[in-house]
């Protein structure tokens, strides 16, 4: 049966396929389709970092390059930085399984759908000299 691969993303997925042999990289591109599933964030808002924070800390950890709450004070004078719990809503605009269809999505909308065998989304980026992502080496399944 042959497998087609549909990308659901909204930009071009570029494959990078290594050659057995040892030679250069085989690129394939992928366009986009137009049709772009999404995945709603449902918020609930919790208790915000504000002036009086216990710790006194907007940082996630000593060496992630962020400062003291002082300093964020500085960049937002109003010191209230909202705090927010998110789980999945719902997925919107995805098509039903098809027999020897394999979507490719982003990696949020395939952890909404786990049981979704027919998902896949970009892995193991290829980025250029400054760091931006060119491409990826594999199409990648959540273990279920």
């Amino acid at each position: 049966m042959k497998t087609t691969l549909r990308n659901l993303t909204p930009h071009p997925v570029v494959l990078h396929c290594a050659d057995p042999f040892g030679g250069a990289d085989h690129v394939y591109t992928i366009a986009p389709e137009g049709l772009i599933p999404r995945v709603a964030d449902e918020a609930v808002h919790t208790s915000p970092l504000g002036r009086d924070a216990e710790d006194g800390w907007f940082s996630p950890g000593d060496n992630a390059g962020w400062g003291t709450f002082d300093d964020f004070v500085q960049e937002c004078p109003s010191g209230y930085l909202p705090l927010v719990l998110l789980s999945t809503g719902e997925v919107t605009d995805l098509p039903a399984p098809e027999d020897g269809v394999i979507l490719i999505v982003s990696r949020v909308l395939a952890q909404a759908l786990p049981s979704r065998t027919d998902l896949r989304f970009p892995h193991d980026a290829v980025r250029d000299e400054q760091g931006r992502i060119t491409g990826v080496r594999a199409l990648a399944r959540l273990k279920s």
